[in-house]
């Protein structure tokens, strides 16, 4: 299998609708060695438009003699419906759906016929392996994994650079590419008809908590012997009200020795802040059934942790 990474530029966005002024993109094989790279220079048949982008303006990576000598999307539309529907191919890319919006566009513009694409989201795999709750940029991607950066803004190179925070994900959960997508399958954005369809959803705090915890080991220096076998859970209030609160408990309860878990019916001790919490009614009911789960209030955690609000608003700060 390969996996062609790719990425768009455009010389305006007027009316909502992007003007393709170069298509890039990037071939690889499961190991991620480089098979092909090569960026397409389109002429957009529109004024440039690049405007201040978070007070910078954008550089073009090309003259505008350039992308006027060039033939438009007209020209290279078969060339581009090939490469994102091979058989033998999984597409990526960054914020994929701005690219498909754009695709779309070109494609009623020059009245040519629209083809289902199916690509793989970076920025999707990226927000459900790591604790960010936000969508992120490629530039902070290359903070993350070390990547140089050279020419943002040019269709090629940050068709590269997607392929390099992939290869920067799979290295950090030690998993092949394909072995990445198997654990991910729903990061994927598809464009259907005339429709733009994505098929992930935001990872709940919960998740991302969760997440965290595994990257915390126990420190032998504060553990607590009779908490190595226990597994403490949060009240729902904790996790989507006050995600450093949140946070600093599953640092300190994992440092500790205790497991955390986002599932009820693993629970040894609930921690519990407010009342009536959806996760609240799950322990409750198990309770009744008879299974032993401990509800404590803060207090309790800290007196189960051995530590003081001094110490833990420390940590949340």
């Amino acid at each position: 299998m390969k996996y062609l990474f790719f990425d768009i530029e455009c010389a305006n966005c007027f009316g909502g609708k992007g003007k393709i002024c170069s298509f890039g993109y990037c071939i690889v094989d499961e190991s991620f060695n480089e098979i092909e790279r090569r960026d397409i220079v389109i002429n957009p048949k529109s004024k440039f438009h690049l405007g201040p982008a978070n007070d910078a303006v954008i550089q073009l990576a090309y003259s505008k003699e350039d992308f006027s000598k060039a033939p438009d999307f007209s020209f290279y539309y078969e060339e581009i419906k090939e490469l994102l529907t091979r058989d033998d191919q999984i597409v990526f890319g960054h914020a994929v759906n701005n690219d498909l919006s754009f695709i779309r566009s070109d494609c009623q513009r020059y009245d040519k016929p629209l083809f289902y694409i199916k690509s793989f989201d970076t920025q999707a795999f990226y927000r459900q392996i790591s604790e960010e709750g936000n969508d992120v940029g490629l530039e902070k991607l290359c903070e993350r994994y070390s990547i140089e950066k050279e020419h943002l803004h040019r269709s090629d190179y940050d068709a590269l650079i997607t392929m390099k925070a992939m290869k920067g994900m799979c290295k950090e959960k030690g998993l092949t590419i394909s072995e990445m997508i198997e654990a991910h399958p729903n990061a994927y954005v598809e464009l259907k008809g005339n429709e733009i369809l994505k098929n992930f959803n935001p990872p709940t705090n919960a998740k991302i908590l969760l997440d965290y915890s595994k990257r915390i080991h126990v420190d032998r220096k504060v553990m607590i012997k009779d908490l190595c076998a226990k597994t403490i859970g949060l009240d729902d209030s904790i996790e989507n009200d006050n995600m450093k609160l949140a946070k600093a408990l599953v640092y300190s309860l994992k440092r500790r020795g205790a497991q955390f878990s986002i599932r009820a019916r693993r629970l040894n001790y609930y921690v519990q802040e407010k009342e009536g919490s959806e996760k609240s009614k799950k322990v409750n009911a198990l309770k009744e059934n008879g299974v032993n789960i401990e509800v404590i209030s803060l207090d309790g955690i800290l007196a189960l942790l051995n530590m003081t609000k001094d110490e833990l608003n420390q940590l949340i700060k």
